[in-house]
């Protein structure tokens, strides 16, 4: 069975109590309900589906998937946002977040490569995720801006992310999200980068821990 961590599916259940909204309705259809959420480590991938399709029902946000990389930041990726934050540098972190993504979402591999003008970080998901596909790949995309952003202390205006989507009808969201251009229907989404952030020393950088990850994880 493929698992992601809950946390995803918390920022959610947090929104809606924000708004008012019926939160037990959120897991119709699902075999979580809100305390075993609130106490797992791991959740089904298709329950999370659900839960998303759910919330895309009772609260009509189409942008679901913004509200939800919104919230997202290393600590998000547990252990993994542990071994890319204590990394020597953006490139050694993007490689850890490469090898060891699966551990905490399991539909998607990220691949990091080396391009001519720097590095191209793309999101695969290995399974179809029907409707709320979308919304996997904003938050995955919103996640990466904050971790780059947090280890260069600032945001690169010479970076793009391309959305392995169509334009969507809310894109004049974006701006207030995303703080580098987006462009729409590529085959995946990915981040480009430039090459000149890539090797600076992190300010993060912590041997102890970024030892223990390696051997860890």
């Amino acid at each position: 069975m493929i698992t992601i961590s809950p946390v995803y599916a918390r920022y959610v259940v947090r929104d809606f109590q924000r708004q008012g909204l019926p939160v037990d309705a959120l897991f119709e259809g699902t075999s979580l309900d809100r305390a075993q959420l609130e106490a797992l480590d791991i959740i089904g991938i298709g329950d999370f589906n659900r839960l998303l399709e759910n919330a895309l029902r009772l609260s009509g946000n189409v942008a679901l998937g913004l509200m939800i990389g919104s919230n997202n930041s290393l600590l998000t990726l547990g252990p993994v946002g542990v071994a890319a934050a204590s990394a020597p540098t953006l490139r050694d972190g993007l490689q850890a977040i490469e090898s060891f993504s699966r551990i905490h979402a399991g539909q998607i591999q990220v691949q990091a490569s080396s391009t001519l003008r720097g590095m191209s970080v793309l999101l695969h998901f290995t399974t179809d995720l029907g409707d709320v596909g979308r919304f996997h790949a904003e938050s995955g995309a919103l996640l990466l801006q904050h971790y780059v952003e947090m280890v260069t202390g600032c945001a690169l205006n010479d970076t793009e992310f391309r959305m392995g989507f169509e334009q969507p009808v809310y894109a004049q969201d974006y701006r207030q999200y995303f703080h580098v251009p987006v462009s729409f229907g590529w085959e995946h989404t990915s981040l480009q980068l430039p090459a000149r952030h890539l090797d600076e020393p992190s300010p993060y950088y912590n041997g102890e821990l970024w030892q223990q990850a390696q051997l860890t994880l």
